[in-house]
């Protein structure tokens, strides 16, 4: 298994390569704003890592911090991959505490290290509702997040817990719209007073909250990574972002009033506002009016990390051709890793995915995402971490066939636990380089670990070999290549080396991003497509690409 992964990671980097070539060249980067440091980095005493041989230099208490474009856990680099699994709470207090602990011993082998979940269901007409009514609470509600929290700090895996929705599942703003008397239009949210107050009293008995569990306050629990304000904030009352930016503003100073271990992000999608430069990497002009700034709203004080949300089928249509999909896919991330450099914090893709309609197209995407992270952190960019959307436990219905399941899912997983194992083995180099004083975290590359998609000697002692690269069909051609019609091929040729395509070729066609294939028998004039899973790995057959 190991070898069939390797050969087809490497063939499948050369493909994202090509792929990644047709992408729209992006105007230089400007900026604007500038980064206001939170106070937890301000009032630091124990100085800013970079540049440093002292091994004791951070000790954060178990908490896991940013400094600069990094997150550090005590005195190492903290670079992860994680999930969203939005609906732990829920589960544990309906009593199925085994989908929670399923949930997390899942990531755990995925080599996950950070689950982002909700910590709200506003709304007393809500399914296992957790506030009722502003500050009227189930108890057995919060109890089911005191298991998730507890449960998560008994493995190691890291929390993000989010306070509210933009959207009216489990309540949203709306919610807080509805129970406030001066409040008619959602998103009212943000200026009105008793939204505010409702929203502010909820934070606070999130943070202070005591753990029936482990007797021990969440703003005390270092199974927490960070507080995030709400998810996908959006504000398009005030398109120009002003309102939301007072939010943030007042929000963030209520939150690190009352905790002072644990780091803060926003929420926000990523869009750029309309008075930005870089608003021309935003998914269409209607991004530009949703209210919110990548830089300016996460340039407050009190701010630790900045994230961003990709979903080409969302932002661009599902019709949309998959050229523009890929281009602005990778355009987004690319620019938002820019803008980390600019805002001088990690940025962190907290949702990506898509619906697994067309697999290969799915397994294209995650592996982007995850190439885009990982040469940006590789060299000493802002990329710091990415969470997909979204994992399911095994009894969970696949909602929109989003879903990604241990160990089910064997599209997406080993391409996790590969992107996982990157991530550590970079953040263990940046330590030693910080122990023996060559750099800082963050701070450069000397001579980083290679990806392990990026190809070499097959280590895995599994008996298997790399034995070439393939012929890879041009990006106009791989998409057609999903169909039964074989007429594609006539007029292709290699794009790496050339090759034409005769009718009677056997190839094997590398299209889905990694550890996948399609093998595409061509037979006068039909084309027979199997699934690489139903094929031995000794069973590849194809010209050998020279190039």
């Amino acid at each position: 298994m190991g070898g069939m992964r390797a050969l087809l990671f490497s063939a499948a980097l050369v493909l994202l390569a090509i792929q990644g070539g047709d992408a729209q060249p992006q105007p230089s980067r400007q900026v604007h704003g500038s980064r206001k440091p939170s106070p937890s980095r301000s009032n630091d005493t124990t100085g800013a890592p970079v540049g440093s041989a002292s091994r004791s230099l951070l000790q954060t208490g178990g908490f896991v911090k940013a400094y600069g474009t990094r997150f550090y856990l005590d005195d190492k680099p903290f670079l992860f991959t994680g999930c969203n699994s939005y609906y732990l709470m829920e589960a544990a207090a309906a009593g199925n505490h085994a989908a929670v602990d399923e949930v997390l011993n899942d990531a755990i082998a995925k080599g996950e290290k950070v689950i982002r979940t909700w910590a709200f269901n506003d709304g007393a007409e809500r399914w296992h509702a957790m506030q009722k009514w502003p500050g009227d609470y189930n108890e057995y509600v919060f109890q089911g997040l005191d298991y998730v929290v507890y449960k998560a700090g008994q493995l190691g895996v890291k929390l993000v817990l989010t306070f509210v929705n933009n959207w009216p599942e489990y309540g949203g703003k709306q919610r807080y719209v509805a129970w406030s008397s001066t409040a008619w239009l959602d998103d009212h949210f943000y200026s009105d007073w008793n939204c505010r107050q409702f929203y502010k009293n909820h934070v606070s008995a999130v943070i202070n909250r005591w753990n029936t569990y482990n007797n021990m306050h969440y703003r005390d629990d270092p199974a927490i990574f960070s507080w995030e304000l709400m998810n996908e904030p959006r504000d398009a009352l005030d398109t120009g972002g002003a309102t939301m930016l007072a939010w943030i503003k007042e929000m963030a100073a209520h939150v690190k009033a009352q905790d002072a271990n644990h780091m803060l992000t926003v929420g926000l999608e990523g869009f750029y506002g309309p008075n930005s430069p870089n608003s021309w990497s935003n998914p269409g002009s209607w991004a530009t009016k949703m209210g919110s700034d990548f830089i300016s709203h996460h340039a407050v004080e009190g701010i630790d990390y900045a994230t961003h949300h990709v979903y080409p089928h969302h932002f661009l249509g599902e019709n949309a051709p998959w050229s523009v999909w890929f281009n602005f896919y990778v355009n987004f991330i690319t620019a938002h890793h820019e803008d980390g450099d600019v805002l001088d914090m990690p940025v962190v893709l907290a949702e990506f995915g898509v619906p697994n309609w067309v697999p290969w197209q799915r397994q294209q995407l995650f592996a982007k995402a995850y190439e885009l992270m990982y040469d940006s952190a590789k060299s000493g960019g802002a990329a710091a971490g990415g969470m997909y959307w979204v994992a399911f436990h095994d009894g969970s219905p696949n909602h929109g066939l989003w879903g990604v399941y241990y160990p089910g899912s064997t599209d997406i997983i080993p391409m996790i636990q590969a992107h996982a194992a990157d991530m550590d083995a970079l953040a263990q180099f940046e330590y030693e380089q910080m122990v023996t004083g060559q750099s800082g975290g963050g701070g450069g590359e000397t001579e980083p670990p290679p990806s392990q998609g990026d190809g070499g000697d097959d280590d895995d002692n599994d008996g298997s070999s790399d034995t070439g690269k393939l012929h890879l069909l041009t990006p106009e051609a791989q998409v057609a290549a999903g169909f039964e019609d074989a007429s594609w091929v006539y007029d292709n040729a290699c794009a790496v080396c050339g090759y034409e395509f005769s009718h009677e070729d056997m190839l094997v066609h590398i299209s889905t991003g990694a550890w996948g294939a399609f093998s595409v028998q061509i037979d006068g004039d039909q084309a027979q497509v199997q699934s690489f899973n139903d094929l031995d790995a000794s069973g590849l057959v194809g010209e050998l690409c020279t190039s």
